[in-house]
């Protein structure tokens, strides 16, 4: 980094800007998280020597810099940072436009001229994107929905990991927007549990019973 206040458009800015086929709406940040060793921090210290120590079969004992180094492997990851990078280069600065962290990375991809399915629909696929082209579009590109489909927990995901989930009011439905690049997934209904021999029996036996009294107290009555 080239200071503690770099931000997105700043690194574009060093690189010369996007190039020609530069993707800008499917831009994503990755970013580390991870949870820092703190010294001084006693209870953090001493969970993260109880796990080097069940790991390795040690008995408890300091951290050792081998340890330290072990254990914040363990707790790092690589996660996707959804960004509007269209609006950052149109408004440096701005909230949309945040600083960067050591050990960042700006993925910027070509410009993508496909679609997918996933999921429930009969035949998942990559669609050729058009200009127009809708989520039920799409759906009929992909032999609709399968017959285990949730049809109101489908979603997207755009290409800089933003998500966008179909939204029901009442009898209406209203399907996120599609562009290049975005993957489209259909969710499956859970399928039903069927009864046990033992519960049909139970259920039958309960029936017969109800029957049994509501004769007698017919019965009864006459």
């Amino acid at each position: 980094l080239a200071g503690n206040e770099e931000r997105i458009s700043d690194l574009i800015k060093r690189a010369g800007g996007l190039k020609q086929k530069g993707f800008a709406a499917g831009a994503v940040l990755i970013r580390k998280t991870y949870r820092d060793l703190s010294e001084s921090d006693a209870t953090l210290v001493n969970t993260k020597t109880n796990l080097s120590n069940a790991q390795s079969g040690k008995s408890s004992a300091i951290l050792s810099s081998s340890d330290t180094s072990v254990i914040n492997d363990l707790y790092k990851e690589q996660k996707p940072v959804g960004i509007q990078l269209e609006a950052i280069l149109q408004k440096p600065g701005s909230s949309d436009d945040l600083f960067l962290l050591e050990g960042d990375i700006l993925k910027v991809p070509k410009q993508l001229q496909t679609i997918q399915t996933f999921g429930a629909v009969n035949v998942p696929k990559q669609i050729v994107y058009y200009e127009g082209i809708g989520f039920r579009d799409a759906l009929k590109e992909s032999g609709r929905y399968s017959i285990n489909a949730s049809k109101k927990n489908s979603y997207v995901i755009y290409p800089n990991g933003q998500v966008r989930k179909t939204k029901n009011f009442l009898f209406f439905r209203f399907y996120p927007h599609i562009k290049p690049g975005t993957e489209i997934y259909v969710s499956a209904k859970r399928p039903k549990q069927k009864l046990s021999t033992g519960e049909v029996i139970g259920i039958v036996s309960s029936l017969t019973s109800l029957v049994s009294i509501l004769i007698l107290l017919i019965n009864s009555q006459k």
